[in-house]
């Protein structure tokens, strides 16, 4: 009875309180998956639901809990409690895309911490099992903060595998956003790794172990997270730039009132999250403060004031949007908190929405007990919103103005990152500087079209200096490599044929098929001509497809085979999985028409047909190989045969290659035999003079594409007489 009356009670709010809102404004649930959410399709189905009912427009689900995953994971293994077999992600986005209206879907992922128990994870796979050696430390050596295991970003290792795994799921997922949850440290006494404390006293020429709360060790924190936050926004925006990024940022205790107060906010101060910094310099779309405050108590009414004030009101050039700790509150007082975030502050600061933790508790009841996955709630909500509304656009990414520079530094002479470096782009009127991070990446955003100076200066080498050029929604990307190098630098193409022993720098590669096909080894490719080489490496993170690296090696020739044994190796960016394999260039010799449909073969050395497609080229004569998963990554010939061309045979093509080819046709194959004789003369005199609808029009006669059959047919016959294809 006491539910019922509650909900009664909820539809008369909704009357007096609700009101038309007819413009865009996001309203969505955090999903977490300690609860039923996503562990079956049932599950999902059910969420789907709940989201509809409430005029939900976006679901934040947590597919990163504690260093597993609710997808399938390049890294990390997935969640324990998931379906054996089942993708939720993959399945949300399926149902949360195809029905009208579509609801976005962002993926949520725990960051730092990878494991809550002092009980070790059983699968040997987990990271924490495996690198250990990344954990954050407190100021006295202890690992466990209470609740959890972190890695720690100061750690380069780490903060390489946390950026890797944040960009898996956008690159092999059709999220509309990921979205940060503990990105920052447990308290201002943590962010002690070794590696970290290392770094620190190399910088600045320390020793020992500086204290918590020094205020330069705190800075260095602080830097640890931002360069983590920064370098995937960068490449979240040259990899899907549509893609938003967020983050689930922390208030605790009362809102700062003025500028100054921020620096004793916690965020700021103790767990070095400075996310007022991302909105402004916009390596964030959207922040959503965490506003977790039960309404019916007044200090907590006015903590929720003074923060959402001050969220409204440092916006900058990005957005901000509201989270509510409706699982605290009942449906009267969340109600009454969306209609706060709602209203503009005095300065006309303003929230683009609101975001509800959470969907399985959705409220309490006036006794303070969640009412779990509550139906009423849903329902609620529904009839509050009203009418449902689209998310709010985003103009820096639906019609940017402005585009991003990014890239790595490193010492050319062993691929080590410059770390620390001062990277500086500038030009008449304009100049900004930052630190490379310990991977040596660095970006700038929001840069304004024009020609720039990057300047990257470290410590004992010569400045590097590279022209960049910024166009209105471009990425330029920078590979710096300062000092001597380490290698000769061969074209793809021509590296095959140099001598064994050689050491060989291979800059800006792309991985072509990785670890998780080959195991040991990996094929890179430079996307120009066909050809890869193999890397023999099996690092404890594997290489996949669409990784791009500089390697470090010696070559050398392991059976038919060329291959680079590498001293070292770098990611210096990623893209996304290719949807296609080999362009081929198409030439018709002797040809007037259009371009012509080819069969390709994909055979084996020994002439075994592996695959046959009949592919139709586009306007500029380039026909693309499809990608195909039968195919296994290695080197195959390929055969082109068109009509009356004879065919031409490519030996020694990697697949699954993005490079090109050209292919050049010869003509004259009438009968399709694959060679030029006699009889293909004789069908050229019985279709002489013949055009298209005589009896005996023959259109592979036709062999310049004029639409009859003349004595140019018969020259170009001629000119290629007895020849054969390949």
């Amino acid at each position: 009875m006491r539910r019922y009356t509650g909900w009664v009670l909820g539809i008369c709010l909704v009357l007096v309180v609700g009101r038309a809102y007819a413009v865009p404004e996001l309203r969505a649930f955090w999903v977490d998956t300690w609860h039923a959410a996503m562990r079956t399709p049932a599950e999902v189905d059910a969420l789907i639901q709940a989201a509809r009912a409430a005029k939900a427009n976006a679901l934040f689900v947590e597919v990163r809990k504690r260093g597993d995953a609710y997808y399938l994971s390049h890294y990390e293994p997935v969640a324990s409690d998931v379906l054996g077999g089942f993708d939720p992600l993959a399945y949300l986005i399926q149902l949360a895309h195809s029905e009208t209206p579509r609801i976005e879907v962002h993926a949520w992922l725990v960051m730092l911490p990878v494991w809550n128990s002092t009980t070790p994870p059983s699968n040997p796979a987990h990271p924490y099992n495996r690198f250990p050696q990344w954990l954050t430390l407190n100021d006295s050596g202890t690992s466990y903060d209470g609740s959890n295991y972190s890695f720690d970003p100061g750690n380069p290792e780490a903060a390489d595998f946390l950026y890797r795994v944040a960009m898996d799921v956008l690159r092999h997922y059709d999220v509309d956003g990921i979205h940060f949850d503990y990105i920052r440290f447990a308290g201002n006494r943590w962010g002690y790794n070794p590696v970290s404390v290392s770094r620190f006293n190399a910088v600045y020429g320390r020793t020992g172990q500086p204290a918590y709360n020094d205020s330069g060790w705190s800075q260095w924190r602080r830097d640890q997270v931002t360069q983590l936050v920064r370098r995937i926004y960068a490449s979240a925006v040259a990899v899907k730039p549509w893609c938003k990024v967020t983050a689930a940022t922390i208030t605790w205790g009362n809102g700062p009132t003025s500028e100054s107060a921020w620096l004793s906010t916690s965020a700021y101060s103790s767990v070095f999250q400075d996310w007022r910094a991302w909105t402004e310099e916009g390596i964030l779309d959207i922040a959503i403060p965490m506003c977790y405050y039960n309404h019916s108590n007044s200090t907590y009414r006015t903590y929720f004031n003074n923060w959402i004030t001050w969220a409204k009101n440092h916006r900058y050039n990005r957005s901000v949007a509201t989270g509510l700790g409706a699982y605290l509150n009942t449906l009267s007082n969340t109600l009454t908190q969306i209609n706060l975030v709602r209203t503009p502050t005095a300065q006309g600061g303003y929230s683009d929405g609101v975001v509800l933790y959470s969907y399985a508790a959705p409220n309490v009841d006036s006794s303070g007990n969640i009412q779990w996955y509550n139906p009423a709630a849903y329902t609620n909500f529904g009839n509050y919103f009203g009418q449902w509304e689209p998310v709010p656009d985003l103009p820096w990414k639906t019609n940017p103005t402005t585009g991003v520079v990014m890239g790595v530094a490193l010492r050319g002479s062993n691929l080590q990152p410059l770390d620390r470096a001062t990277v500086t782009l500038f030009r008449s009127g304009f100049s900004r500087s930052l630190s490379t991070d310990g991977n040596g990446a660095f970006a700038f955003v929001d840069v304004p079209p024009g020609s720039y100076t990057l300047r990257v200066s470290a410590s004992g080498l010569t400045p590097v200096n590279r022209t960049v050029t910024v166009s209105a929604g471009s990425v330029w990307r920078e590979t710096v490599l300062a000092g001597s190098l380490g290698g000769n630098v061969w074209p793809m193409a021509d590296l095959l044929q140099q001598s064994d022993g050689q050491a060989v720098l291979l800059q800006d590669v792309r991985v072509a098929a990785g670890n998780d096909r080959l195991g040991g080894a990996i094929y890179v490719e430079d996307g120009q001509s066909p050809v890869a080489i193999r890397v023999n490496t099996n690092p404890a993170v594997p290489w996949i497809e669409g990784d791009r690296l500089v390697v470090l090696g010696t070559l050398s020739t392991q059976g038919n085979e060329r291959v680079v044994v590498p001293s070292a190796m770098r990611l210096v960016g990623v893209e996304l999985p290719s949807q296609r394999s080999l362009q081929l260039q198409v030439d018709w010799r002797q040809w007037l028409g259009n371009s012509v449909p080819v069969q390709i073969d994909v055979l084996r050395a020994n002439g075994t047909l592996i695959r046959r497609y009949t592919l139709t080229p586009d306007d500029a004569g380039i026909v693309t190989l499809p990608r195909d998963s039968a195919i296994a990554p290695g080197w195959y010939d390929v055969r082109v045969k068109s009509s009356h061309w004879l065919s031409r045979r490519l030996k020694g093509v990697f697949l699954p290659s993005t490079g090109s080819a050209a292919v050049s046709l010869i003509n004259g194959d009438v009968d399709g035999d694959n060679e030029i004789t006699l009889h293909d003369f004789g069908l050229i005199v019985q279709a002489f003079g013949t055009v298209p609808g005589d009896a005996l029009w023959n259109a592979n006669a036709d062999l310049d594409g004029d639409g009859e059959i003349t004595l140019f047919d018969f020259g170009i016959l001629v000119s290629n007489f007895g020849l054969s294809g390949e």
